[in-house]
């Protein structure tokens, strides 16, 4: 597998795609790109008119990462050649994604001559933001995928305007929508990684009942759920508000831990998280790790999994990203990407994807290699 990097900040958008992609093959396999959303839609358009031949996918950011370092402007892109792929969409994911089950089975029949394992397959999400909907979103694709074990990954297309993030297919800028798109490398390897800066405090509390749907917990163990909290992180409840933006909870499934950001402390003394958390899920209060050392451990996962890295696609919170933006640490977090992974492409998303769960306040690295 091959794969090649461009970038432009030329505030022109034709003179930018061909400043982008000046090295860039003919034919490739794939276009991946992602921009800032103002001009997304005309990226959209010139790249597909660049590249008629091949998949063109993109989605907005409101950060975009790549060897070039993080940007909030500008058109960052890779083409890959080498590798066997499906595209498709989900439509209407805000209300009923299931009915478009076909899309995601008539892809994989595409891949039906190569053999799909989750060490060289996995399914890449790009949701168009606002709709809600990725829950579902992966109940439809757990379903499709039954019987496999690919496993899909992913995240929600940015914008500085909240909940306004675009993707697009060959051409197409979609709403309410997500895009899928099988990858397989027939003599090579993928591996996904997930990194958690949070890390868990000690404490671990059942629910006892929650509001799944709007993703409102009433009662932790058989409390208000912002008083348990209050007592874990032995604050008044006054101060809880402030202190849940370092203080996230996590879904704890065997050894996995996967993160919802809390939206909002309510005034009945129940939490709101930005994702689904169901009834008699365990849920952990966490804190902040060392970041530096996270980052660390995760880029040597990354290599004691692959021998070679040819590629990779990062997913990371809109909340990461403000928070590294804020103490400083984003120049130093794309150099270190860069330093490891080589070629590699970022998105900055309004949620994560992984296995099943909807999470928040991650990363995701998919790595493409052997």
């Amino acid at each position: 597998m091959r794969s090649w990097q461009g970038y432009s900040k030329n505030q022109e958008v034709d003179q930018a795609v061909a400043e982008a992609c000046a090295h860039f093959p003919e034919q490739p396999s794939l276009v991946l790109f992602f921009s800032e959303s103002g001009r997304f839609p005309a990226f959209t358009k010139a790249l597909r008119q660049r590249f008629a031949a091949a998949q063109v996918i993109g989605a907005s950011s409101y950060v975009s990462f790549s060897p070039a370092g993080a940007s909030e402007y500008g058109l960052q892109v890779a083409a890959l050649s080498g590798l066997e792929l499906a595209t498709g969409v989900l439509q209407d994911i805000s209300t009923y994604p299931l009915k478009y089950k076909g899309a995601v089975t008539a892809a994989l029949e595409k891949l039906a001559p190569f053999r799909l394992t989750a060490a060289n397959t996995c399914c890449f999400i790009l949701n168009a933001a606002g709709s809600n909907g990725e829950e579902l979103v992966l109940d439809t694709l757990a379903e499709a995928l039954a019987g496999t074990d690919i496993l899909v990954c992913g995240g929600s297309a940015s914008s500085p305007e909240l909940l306004q993030g675009q993707v697009s297919l060959n051409g197409r800028v979609l709403e309410n929508s997500t895009i899928f798109t099988f990858l397989h490398v027939p003599e090579g390897k993928i591996h996904i990684q997930q990194e958690n800066i949070f890390e868990p405090l000690g404490k671990e509390f059942t629910v006892t009942r929650a509001d799944v749907v709007n993703g409102i917990i009433y009662e932790l163990d058989g409390h208000k759920a912002a008083e348990v909290l209050s007592r874990a992180l032995k604050l008044p409840s006054s101060e809880l508000p402030a202190a849940a933006a370092m203080h996230p909870v996590g879904r704890v499934d065997g050894d996995r831990l996967f993160v919802s950001e809390i939206k909002s402390v309510n005034p009945d003394g129940s939490i709101t998280t930005y994702c689904r958390i169901f009834n008699q899920t365990s849920l952990a209060v966490l804190k902040l790790s060392d970041i530096a050392k996270v980052q660390a451990e995760t880029l040597a996962a990354v290599h004691r999994e692959l021998n070679r890295v040819d590629f990779s696609l990062v997913v990371n919170c809109y909340s990461r990203t403000c928070m590294y933006k804020q103490m400083g640490l984003l120049p130093g977090f794309a150099r270190g990407l860069h330093a490891s992974l080589g070629n590699y492409l970022g998105l900055t998303s309004y949620g994560e994807q992984f296995h099943t769960f909807q999470c928040s306040l991650t990363m995701l690295i998919v790595s493409l290699g052997a």
